[in-house]
């Protein structure tokens, strides 16, 4: 748990979709490592909704057993779609299910972020 007064307690997962390539999960491993690296000490971890773990039921009971709170999910989907308006939402009532006092919140798909959006944009090599 995160000795930082202003983080303490609270954690951060990145939902992604999954996939059956062991190897697709590799960016966001490299992710989470570099947050790690510029919030030392605060919770992050990846969740999966699909073929892969740990599932996000899984990453919350984890982060909540160990008396993390408040959890932000990051889903780390392009856009909003099927998975972010509704399987989501059901895998975190499940979880508010199992730990009622546990504050819970969803940011919005990357985007939805006027910031990611910029980045995008910038990172995109200019056409010649």
């Amino acid at each position: 748990m995160s000795t930082d007064p202003v983080s303490a307690g609270q954690a951060r997962i990145l939902f992604c979709h999954g996939s059956r390539d062991p190897a697709w999960r590799l960016p966001f491993e490299r992710l989470v490592e570099e947050h790690r690296g510029r919030f030392p000490g605060r919770e992050v971890r990846l969740a999966f909704l699909e073929f892969m773990c740990p599932t996000l039921g899984d990453a919350i009971d984890e982060l909540a057993g160990a008396g993390c709170g408040p959890i932000r999910i990051d889903p780390m989907f392009l856009a909003p779609g099927a998975h972010t308006r509704s399987d989501l939402p059901e895998l975190v009532k499940a979880a508010r299910r199992r730990w009622p006092l546990l504050v819970i919140s969803i940011a919005p798909s990357l985007l939805e972020s006027p910031a990611t959006r910029q980045a995008i944009i910038d990172s995109l090599e200019p056409l010649r």
